[in-house]
Protein backbone atom coordinates (compact mmCIF):
# COMPACT_ATOMS: atom_id res chain seq x y z
CA UNK A 1 0.00 0.00 0.00
CA UNK A 2 3.22 2.30 0.60
CA UNK A 3 4.40 1.53 -2.61
CA UNK A 4 0.91 2.41 -4.60
CA UNK A 5 0.94 5.45 -2.48
CA UNK A 6 4.57 6.57 -3.28
CA UNK A 7 3.80 5.60 -6.88
CA UNK A 8 0.87 7.59 -7.38
CA UNK A 9 2.58 10.92 -5.35
CA UNK A 10 5.41 10.43 -8.02
CA UNK A 11 3.26 10.23 -11.27
CA UNK A 12 1.36 13.16 -9.92
CA UNK A 13 4.74 15.12 -9.98
CA UNK A 14 5.22 14.28 -13.32
CA UNK A 15 2.61 14.63 -15.04
CA UNK A 16 2.63 18.18 -13.53
CA UNK A 17 5.81 19.30 -15.03
CA UNK A 18 4.65 17.77 -18.34
CA UNK A 19 1.37 19.75 -17.77
CA UNK A 20 3.17 22.98 -17.30
CA UNK A 21 5.80 22.24 -20.41
CA UNK A 22 3.49 21.31 -23.23
CA UNK A 23 -0.35 22.73 -22.33
CA UNK A 24 -0.23 25.82 -19.95
CA UNK A 25 0.44 29.47 -21.41
CA UNK A 26 4.66 31.13 -20.49
CA UNK A 27 3.85 33.39 -18.11
CA UNK A 28 6.15 35.81 -19.65
CA UNK A 29 8.89 35.57 -22.97
CA UNK A 30 12.11 36.33 -22.39
CA UNK A 31 14.64 37.30 -25.08
CA UNK A 32 17.78 35.81 -24.19
CA UNK A 33 19.68 37.23 -26.77
CA UNK A 34 19.26 40.53 -25.88
CA UNK A 35 20.45 39.88 -22.17
CA UNK A 36 23.49 38.05 -22.81
CA UNK A 37 26.76 39.96 -21.70
CA UNK A 38 30.24 39.32 -22.66
CA UNK A 39 30.85 36.91 -19.48
CA UNK A 40 28.42 34.58 -20.48
CA UNK A 41 29.69 34.20 -24.03
CA UNK A 42 32.85 33.52 -23.27
CA UNK A 43 32.51 30.93 -20.48
CA UNK A 44 30.75 29.08 -23.00
CA UNK A 45 32.91 29.87 -25.68
CA UNK A 46 35.29 28.05 -23.41
CA UNK A 47 33.22 25.06 -22.41
CA UNK A 48 32.71 24.28 -26.28
CA UNK A 49 36.24 24.36 -26.98
CA UNK A 50 36.49 21.80 -23.91
CA UNK A 51 34.22 20.14 -25.17
CA UNK A 52 35.40 20.43 -29.35
CA UNK A 53 38.92 19.39 -28.36
CA UNK A 54 38.00 16.34 -25.79
CA UNK A 55 35.83 15.15 -28.46
CA UNK A 56 38.06 15.73 -31.29
CA UNK A 57 41.44 14.35 -29.89
CA UNK A 58 40.45 12.37 -26.82
CA UNK A 59 44.19 10.45 -27.19
CA UNK A 60 45.70 12.71 -24.77
CA UNK A 61 43.08 12.63 -21.89
CA UNK A 62 43.14 8.22 -22.25
CA UNK A 63 47.02 8.65 -21.55
CA UNK A 64 46.64 10.20 -18.49
CA UNK A 65 43.77 8.58 -17.36
CA UNK A 66 45.79 5.22 -18.22
CA UNK A 67 49.02 6.59 -16.34
CA UNK A 68 47.20 7.47 -13.62
CA UNK A 69 44.67 4.11 -13.54
CA UNK A 70 48.53 2.64 -13.40
CA UNK A 71 49.78 4.51 -10.22
CA UNK A 72 46.89 3.63 -8.28
CA UNK A 73 46.82 0.09 -9.03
Amino acid sequence: IIAIMSALIGIYYYLRIIKIAYFDEAKQKKNLIDKSNNEHTLILSINVAGILLVGLFPGPLMEISTLSAALIF
